[in-house]
């Protein structure tokens, strides 16, 4: 997968390198490439209620959905992720990075 930051170019040979902010867009848009597309991948908690699956998104505050099985919920919530972003960036606001990660712990539980 490939990884950009802001402000760096990959460059055969060498470190990377500083380039203005849009030069990356503009070589994109005369490639034809004029939406170009990277995955992020965030974490997604899912819980299962008592008569529905509920979602979330760590990284994304408020990314919420509902849905009456787990598939169900996992379709809604990636469209929610997608329309949340959509929306941080048509108000030009950052859009958090992936950085929620998780873990299973195993403890001594007493069953009774």
């Amino acid at each position: 997968m490939l990884h950009f930051e802001l402000g760096t170019i990959p460059v055969a040979g060498s470190e990377n390198i500083d380039i203005p902010p849009g030069t990356l867009a503009s070589i994109l848009r005369q490639a034809g490439l004029s939406r170009w597309r990277s995955t992020m991948n965030y974490m997604v908690v899912i819980e299962k209620g008592k008569a529905s699956y509920g979602a979330h998104v760590p990284d994304l505050p408020g990314c919420i959905a509902v849905g009456q099985s787990r598939e169900e919920v996992l379709g809604l919530i990636r469209e929610a992720i997608e329309l949340h972003i959509e929306g941080q960036r048509q108000a030009s606001e950052p859009v958090p990075m992936p950085s929620s990660v998780s873990e299973y712990v195993d403890v001594d539980a007493a069953l009774r």
